[in-house]
């Protein structure tokens, strides 16, 4: 191409009229400008597409975790309930089978919403409800058992099924075992989307009660605990002589 043709061609060009585009510099940052604006968001799309991915393998992982430990939690509930029948049964055998009838209403609910991520906590406190009557019954008057549950409006609130339920059935099973006037003082409450759980009990005066009081049907609980609820719980466990403490405090 000629001289001539050049300037006729490139006359009214940009990059003609200033020198400082036909730079090498020049050229190269508008390819690297070009290659970022068509990449670039298809690199963005990628790494969505990942981060997505890898989330939702997280989730998956997490409900399995939580799916093993509920399954975990059946084996535990239905020996602990079988024993009140047979408890029943020696001390009140006319009372039997209206126990047996409340123990089957227990485990369906157990069973129903044991697989729900959430209940309402007014389905929860009246599971509690029923099954406080039924160790009522089976313990007669030799134990004092207080429930007392100031939460407002406890049908609008959700919270993980068992949850609660796991520590007041650990109260009844290590601190009602052979001891003479036992006691269970157990309290919830809910304010500024707090819930609080709080449990006294008798504990045996015989070799090994702490540490079976303080540990056994506990660990899978914890660990539905870190899961569900990671960094919106506190959970305080200690004893003194003769009674045992529970307090838990969920965000809810």
């Amino acid at each position: 191409m000629s001289q001539i043709a050049k300037i006729i061609l490139y006359k009214d060009c940009f990059l003609n009229n200033n020198p400082a585009k036909l730079a090498f510099q020049y050229h190269l940052g508008i390819l690297l400008g070009s290659y970022i604006c068509i990449a670039g968001p298809s690199l963005l799309v990628d790494q969505f597409r990942k981060h997505r991915y890898e989330t939702d393998q997280e989730l998956t992982h997490r409900k399995i975790k939580i799916d093993l430990l509920n399954k975990q939690l059946n084996p535990h509930f239905l020996f602990n309930t079988l024993n009140t029948i047979y408890g029943m049964s020696l001390e009140r055998p006319e009372r039997t089978s209206e126990t047996i009838l409340k123990v089957s209403d227990l485990l369906r609910y157990q069973v129903e919403n044991g697989k729900k991520e959430q209940v309402s906590v007014k389905d929860e406190i009246d599971f509690i409800k029923s099954y406080i009557a039924i160790e009522k019954e089976r313990l007669g008057y030799r134990c004092h058992i207080h429930f007392k549950a100031e939460v407002n409006d406890a049908e609008k609130i959700s919270i993980a099924p068992m949850i609660i339920f796991t520590f007041v059935e650990n109260a009844f099973k290590h601190g009602t075992d052979l001891i003479k006037d036992c006691f269970i003082d157990i309290s919830m409450e809910y304010s500024d989307k707090l819930l609080t759980l709080q449990i006294t009990n008798s504990l045996p005066n015989r070799p090994g009660a702490e540490i079976v009081s303080t540990h056994t049907g506990l660990d899978n609980t914890r660990a539905r605990l870190e899961m569900l609820y990671p960094k919106k719980y506190k959970l305080n466990l200690h004893r003194d002589d003769s009674r045992f403490f529970t307090e838990l405090k969920i965000e809810i």
